[in-house]
C-alpha cells in the first residue's frame, strides 16, 4: 500500500505542475488575444491549429499513447482558450 501512496503522491505533484502550466498557457493566450485584436486577426488560425493537431497525434503515437485521446485533451484546452480567454 505504501507503493500506491507513493505513486499517488507523484501523480498529485504532476497534476499540480500541469495546473500551473495551464495557468501560464492561458496567460500567454491572453497576450496572443490582445496582439490579434490589435492587428485585426481572427481568433482561430485554422492552419496552425491543424498543424498542432497533427504534431500532437505524431508525438502521441511515438510515445505509445492513444492519439485520439491525447488529441481530445488538447482540443478541450484549445476550446477553453477560445471560449473563455477570448470572450470579452
Amino acid at each position: 500500500m505504501n507503493d500506491l501512496n507513493n505513486l499517488r503522491d507523484q501523480i498529485d505533484e504532476l497534476d499540480e505542475q500541469l495546473f500551473d502550466t495551464l495557468v501560464k498557457r492561458f496567460s500567454l493566450v491572453g497576450q496572443v488575444k490582445q496582439l490579434k485584436k490589435d492587428n485585426s486577426l481572427p481568433a482561430l488560425d485554422k492552419k496552425r491549429w491543424q498543424e498542432i493537431r497533427n504534431e500532437i497525434a505524431r508525438k502521441s503515437e511515438q510515445a505509445g499513447l492513444n492519439s485520439e485521446g491525447i488529441t481530445e485533451i488538447y482540443e478541450a484546452i484549445h476550446k477553453y482558450a477560445l471560449n473563455h480567454v477570448y470572450e470579452d
